[in-house]
């Protein structure tokens, strides 16, 4: 018993290998929730669940209190399951000054060390994680399991997305799993949740396409941040301005602030290459800027395209701007007036 990483505890749970105690914790809340939702359906037999499967919140309940109902038996059952969600607003479920563990009197980390085996108790601990270094996290690792959700990089998004869409029995094509991580970010809950409207649409076996996206989703297969960032790249002057005039007219789906950020994360990327990462083979390239080695290419010939001087120099245009766009020193200019200006600033 230890640290799971998601699979192990999907695969574990699967083969009905119950524990004690799951400490679910981390910023990425796709994975508790899957997990958590496949506890709540299979652990406990539905037949069961009245007398034997309670969930509570960290702001109705007590320490306690939750050790008062995990210590009871099942009524007339091999288990009981009892699920904490949000326990991050639960004082001292973190082993904190709530629940002191200098005291060996503390009664979450003696129920930790000592757990009720016919209660299968989950701590739904979200944005944040245990100290490493504290009695209350070496006892999980002895007796349950600690699962830290953990957000995707960036570059890993695309393989997940095309992974995840063909356990659907779907296809995607890699421009169109980009266009929607560039829309949606690696936020998996929100790639999910848009995929889940394509899935349900389209019938099974279809690979999704750009077009599919544009038509359904609502992110524009022409007008996102990544042919902007791909425009800007080639000095396609035209066409990066076709799309700022696209995202000027739409400034609610395309708001200047996480335009400014994207746009400055690609640059921090091209200016690596120029300055850190000279002389790497492109696997390697990839990795260290984190992005998919298909999309590699782009970046390089932006890098050629501008340089390590220009890049500096726009960098710093891209602070300006991110400033101008939150109010400061900016007499209240509008924000898609504010875009065009930062584009014309960047293609000079």
């Amino acid at each position: 018993m230890s640290a799971l990483n998601y699979d192990e505890i999907i695969r574990d749970l699967k083969s009905k290998k119950y524990y004690p105690v799951y400490f679910l914790m981390g910023a990425e809340d796709y994975f508790i929730d899957e997990i958590v939702d496949y506890i709540s359906k299979n652990v406990i037999p539905e037949s069961e669940r009245d007398f034997n499967q309670t969930v509570v919140y960290g702001d109705d309940t007590s320490i306690g209190q939750i050790i008062l109902d995990a210590r009871r038996f099942p009524m007339m059952a091999e288990r009981q399951l009892i699920i904490v969600r949000e326990a991050q607003t639960l004082k001292g479920i973190d082993g904190g000054s709530g629940d002191s563990e200098k005291s060996s009197e503390s009664p979450w980390l003696n129920y930790v060390q000592n757990p009720i085996q016919t209660t299968v108790l989950v701590i739904v601990y979200r944005n944040g994680t245990l100290d490493k270094r504290k009695k209350l996290y070496k006892a999980l690792e002895k007796t349950g399991v600690i699962f830290d959700s953990k957000r995707l990089y960036e570059n890993k998004m695309p393989e997940w997305t095309i992974t995840y869409v063909k356990s659907k029995g779907y296809d995607i094509q890699m421009a169109a799993a980009q266009i929607l991580i560039a829309h949606l970010g690696n936020d998996l809950t929100k790639v999910v949740n848009g995929l889940s409207k394509l899935t349900t649409l389209l019938p099974r076996g279809t690979t999704i396409d750009s077009q599919h996206i544009q038509d359904n989703i609502g992110i524009s297969k022409d007008y996102n941040i990544f042919e902007l960032n791909k425009a800007i790249g080639a000095r396609d002057i035209t066409k990066a301005f076709t799309i700022v005039a696209h995202f000027a007219k739409n400034q609610k789906d395309n708001p200047i602030q996480g335009i400014v950020a994207q746009l400055f994360s690609y640059f921090i990327k091209i200016l690596l290459i120029h300055t850190s990462y000279k002389g790497l083979d492109k696997s390697s390239l990839a990795t260290e800027l984190g992005v998919p080695v298909y999309f590699l290419g782009e970046y390089q010939d932006a890098a050629r395209n501008f340089s390590k001087d220009r890049v500096e120099k726009i960098i710093s245009y891209l602070r300006h701007y991110d400033a101008y766009s939150k109010g400061v020193n900016c007499a209240g200019s509008e924000s898609g007036e504010l875009l065009k200006e930062l584009i014309s600033l960047i293609m000079a």
